[in-house]
C-alpha cells in the first residue's frame, strides 16, 4: 500500500506547489486526488473493522490497487464485490450513497461570497467541478459493483431526487427580493439538470452485475 500513499503524497505536493506559485492546479490532479481520498476513506473503514475474525489487509490492498489503476488480483479481493463484515459494508455503502446523492442533485455547489472577485469564484467553481468529476468517474468505473448498484437504486428512488427530477417544489418569488428568488431558481435548474444526467448513471452496468 506504500505505492498508494506515495502517489497521494506526490499529488498533494504538486497541487500545493501550484497554489504557492499562484498557478491554477491541474484539473486532472484535483480529480485524481478526490479519487484517492474516496479510497482512503474506504480503507480506513476496513482498517477499523479489523479484528480477531477479520483481517482487512487484503481488501485494503485491493482498494489501493484499483485506485492506482492496477488489474484485479485473486489474492486481494475487492470489498466492493465480495462479502465483508456487515458494519464495514454498511459504512462503505454510506460513502457511496452520499457521494452519489450529491452528484444526483448538484449538492454542495459553492455560492459566491460577497468579498470574492468573479475570478476567485470562477476558480473555486473550477476546483469544485474537478473534484465532483473525480467522484463521478470513480463510481462510474465501479457501477457494476453490487454495493454501488444498491446506492444508485436508492438515490433514484428517493423522494428528494424524484421531486427535483420532475420539477416539484420549484422556488416561488413570494415576498422575497428578486435576486434571492433568481438565485434559488438557478440552483433548482442546476439540480434538475444534474438529476436528468444522473438517470443515465450506471446504465449498462446493471446487466454486467447480474
Amino acid at each position: 500500500m506504500s505505492e498508494f500513499y506515495d502517489r497521494l503524497n506526490d499529488i498533494e505536493i504538486q497541487i500545493n506547489d501550484a497554489v504557492k506559485a499562484k498557478v491554477a492546479p491541474d484539473a486532472g490532479l484535483i480529480q485524481e486526488k478526490q479519487q484517492f481520498e474516496i479510497a482512503a476513506r474506504m480503507m480506513k473503514v476496513l482498517a477499523d473493522a479489523s479484528g480477531p475474525e477479520y483481517d482487512s489487509t487484503a481488501n485494503r490492498v485491493a482498494v489501493a490497487r484499483m485506485t492506482l489503476g492496477k488489474a484485479d488480483h485473486p489474492n486481494y479481493p475487492n470489498p466492493l464485490y465480495v462479502d465483508i463484515p456487515e458494519e464495514a459494508a454498511k459504512e462503505i455503502r454510506n460513502i457511496v450513497f452520499n457521494d452519489l446523492n450529491d452528484l444526483s442533485r448538484d449538492l454542495g455547489r459553492p455560492s459566491q461570497s460577497g468579498d470574492q472577485t468573479d475570478e476567485e469564484y470562477a476558480e473555486e467553481i473550477r476546483v469544485w467541478e474537478a473534484r465532483r468529476a473525480g467522484e463521478r468517474d470513480f463510481w462510474q468505473r465501479h457501477a457494476d459493483a453490487p454495493i454501488v448498484q444498491d446506492a444508485i437504486k436508492d438515490v433514484k428512488q428517493s423522494k428528494a431526487f424524484r421531486d427535483i427530477l420532475f420539477g416539484r417544489g420549484k422556488p416561488r418569488l413570494g415576498n422575497r427580493a428578486f435576486k434571492d428568488y433568481a438565485d434559488d431558481f438557478r440552483r433548482f435548474g442546476q439540480g434538475q439538470e444534474a438529476a436528468k444526467e444522473f438517470m443515465r448513471f450506471g446504465q449498462g452496468a446493471e446487466q454486467s452485475a447480474e
